[in-house]
């Protein structure tokens, strides 16, 4: 469910902020479409992969860009 959830909130953010912050989003966006729509042919191995490697590099995006915004 968070992917999920974090590839919908990808597609709300404005595209002057994805033009300025260098980031895989569509790829995010294309993986919950996957997710939603092909539920039952999803490889767990890639969910895996994913919460293991990507979510932790986009925390840390996500720190940064609001460690940035409280200066």
């Amino acid at each position: 469910m968070s992917i999920m959830q974090i590839g919908e909130l990808v597609g709300g953010l404005s595209s002057e902020f994805r033009t300025n912050h260098s980031m895989l989003w569509g790829p995010m966006k294309a993986m919950r479409n996957y997710v939603v729509h092909q539920y039952a042919r999803v490889d767990i191995q890639t969910i895996w992969d994913t919460a293991l490697n990507d979510i932790p590099a986009l925390l840390a995006f996500c720190n940064g860009i609001l460690a940035r915004e409280e200066t």
